[in-house]
């Protein structure tokens, strides 16, 4: 039965915790080492990263010269796009399984697979002009390309945390944990800068597929010359509890089933994973429809489009600050960090929402709008949302240390993620005075779902013998 059922499985949370206690209390020396050769491992993680999302946004900023180019609509555009979330939310559990994402030791496979799926786009979507006068009749090929880079997303979503527990010194786990997480987000703001910088016309589009094909090379001969699992001598003594073995098909199918079950079990966890992953998912899914929540106030596409790169370089910004203040100053306070964070998002996305016509107040605005206070607004929402995102990733690790691998926290995170962008991106054009609304009531209940969260620093407990 159910109780029965939720016994066993806290008998094997047990079970993993005191096991990892064991193997370090029955070490009389446990040996560490730093490797300068973390950062080309990190390099090359975020360069996959980064390319996956700037292949992912492709044809949003050049939308108008996009449409002309394949003889589209608008409607095909935005499919392109929704590939993106609609594949992460049906894939991930195969490709956690297939490429052997929970094991300590899958981190080759991993980069490897995400490199791989990324050339595939990159190479497919260079065929329709090549192969048909019609590039129309081409467009399977670009549909294809998507999904296999929506694909590839999981891979290096969804183990950040993973990589830089393997990788790096508690000292700069969340700092690496931070720069793994957003250079997704990177490649989204320069997405939205090299596009209409490449492409003037529609003959032009071809440029900006060029230069994603030799990202997607250099990202593929980087993780095939040298991505190493992992390092020879672990860098914490939570690295060592973590190690890994690699097992058969049938048993990482087990395995994946055994630990979603458990993390659904686990409250915090899902607490965590529903407030952080659906503020992060929501906000990805507000930003990459700015331009319409501004035209109707008379905001140029260019000027939405620059608000979103400054918005998304202060995310950027404010995940790597607060990466490195929660390593060196706040080590074990991450809900008093999220709390503060999560203050700041609801003041700024309160002035921009009441700065705008909403469905509340009609046309008329409470408060007067200006471009710097739009773009302060918007500017500081991205800071502080960025500033949240390392923090709820490494709370969700330390919550679930010693129960469930890395990446499955992640996954958690992240899978939410995609659900709250998918739900986004399907809020057709004429509800934008409803989306700053939405926006702003994610980020209260976030806010509110936080205040409940529990704090425990299991890796800190078991690396000190606790």
């Amino acid at each position: 039965n159910a109780e029965y059922m939720g016994s066993l499985s806290l008998q094997r949370f047990m079970s993993v915790d005191e096991e990892k206690k064991r193997l370090l209390s029955s070490c009389d020396i446990v040996t560490t080492r730093v490797y300068p050769i973390r950062f080309y491992v990190l390099f090359v993680f975020c360069l996959n990263s980064f390319n996956q999302c700037l292949f992912w946004i492709t044809y949003s900023p050049i939308s108008n010269h996009a449409e002309k180019y394949y003889h589209i609509s608008s409607t095909t555009v935005e499919l392109i796009l929704n590939w993106g979330p609609i594949m992460y939310i049906i894939t991930l559990p195969f490709v956690m399984i297939i490429a052997d994402v929970e094991t300590g030791g899958g981190l080759r496979k991993v980069i490897v697979w995400a490199a791989v799926l990324q050339a595939g786009c990159a190479g497919l979507r260079l065929l329709p002009p090549l192969l048909f006068d019609d590039l129309h009749n081409g467009l399977a090929f670009v549909h294809l390309g998507h999904i296999l880079n929506a694909i590839a997303g999981p891979l290096v979503m969804a183990t950040p945390a993973q990589l830089s527990q393997t990788w790096f010194p508690e000292a700069e786990r969340t700092t690496a944990t931070a720069a793994a997480v957003t250079s997704n987000n990177l490649g989204s703001a320069i997405g939205f800068i090299l596009g209409p910088y490449l492409v003037k016309s529609p003959d032009q589009v071809p440029h900006l597929l060029y230069c994603h094909a030799v990202l997607a090379v250099l990202g593929l001969v980087l993780a095939f010359l040298y991505f190493p699992d992992k390092p020879p001598v672990p860098p914490s003594l939570a690295a060592v509890a973590s190690v890994g073995t690699d097992i058969d098909m049938d048993s990482r199918l087990r395995s994946f089933v055994r630990n979603i079950k458990s993390a659904a079990q686990h409250k915090q966890l899902m607490l965590l994973s529903l407030s952080g992953g659906v503020l992060n998912g929501v906000y990805n899914g507000w930003s990459g429809i700015i331009v319409e929540v501004l035209r109707p106030v008379g905001y140029s596409d260019s000027d939405a489009g620059w608000f979103g790169f400054f918005a998304t370089i202060a995310t950027i910004s404010g995940a790597l600050v607060m990466g490195a203040i929660a390593d060196k100053l706040f080590p074990r306070k991450f809900k008093k960090l999220l709390l503060i964070s999560l203050v700041g998002c609801t003041i700024c996305i309160s002035v921009f929402t009441l700065s705008l016509p909403t469905v509340l107040w009609g046309k008329q605005s409470p408060l007067p709008h200006s471009r710097p206070a739009i773009l302060c607004a918007i500017t500081f929402f991205g800071l502080f949302i960025g500033c949240a995102l390392p923090v709820f990733f490494e709370l969700a690790i330390e919550t679930t240390y010693g129960l469930l691998p890395e990446a499955t926290s992640g996954a958690m995170l992240t899978l939410l993620n995609n659900i709250g962008c998918a739900i986004f991106l399907v809020v057709p054009p004429s509800a934008n005075r409803v989306m700053n609304l939405f926006m702003a009531f994610t980020v209260i209940a976030t806010l509110i779902a936080v205040v409940f969260v529990r704090e425990r620093y299991r890796r800190h407990e078991i690396a000190e013998g606790k």
